[in-house]
């Protein structure tokens, strides 16, 4: 009994009525471009950030066991040979002056291993702020579209 006069007290409060707010008119617009993205929650919104970082990551990074990577693997995984030179920029060279062949050190392999985890981050990071962007635009939006419905019923 009592918890449910506070509910009523604090919808009272609110101004809300079944199906929306009173400054609508009891109508909410349910017409939103990216309704499905503005109903996410900021541990949804990470959870779809990090699955949309680590998993193309993750399918790259398992490529580069097969051989010659694939385009897809050399694009989502550019950053890395750029961090590796910028932490060591060669090796040793273990060619001729020729036909020089620069080898490997465990600085360079240190390196790699540290870039891939910081690039699925990065896009992890990139994928939370375009996620965040669409559901302020789609909230936005939503809000338009209500100003709209409520001064055209009047």
């Amino acid at each position: 009994m009592r918890t449910k006069a506070r509910y009523e007290r604090i919808v009272s409060k609110l101004g809300i009525v079944e199906g929306g707010c009173t400054a609508m008119r009891g109508r909410f617009p349910r017409r939103g471009r990216m309704k499905s993205v503005a109903l996410l929650s900021r541990r949804g919104r990470w959870l779809l950030a990090a699955a949309l970082g680590f998993c193309p990551t993750l399918v790259a990074a398992r490529e580069l066991n097969e051989g010659e990577p694939s385009a897809f693997a050399r694009l989502v995984l550019a950053p890395v040979p750029l961090i590796v030179r910028l932490v060591a920029p060669r090796g040793p060279n273990v060619g001729t002056v020729e036909r020089p062949l620069y080898e490997g050190t465990p600085l360079h392999l240190l390196a790699a291993l540290v870039a891939v985890p910081l690039c699925a981050a990065v896009y992890t990071l990139v994928a939370y702020a375009l996620l965040s962007l669409l559901r302020r635009r789609g909230a936005k939006g939503a809000n338009e579209a209500a100003d709209t419905v409520s001064t055209s019923s009047t």
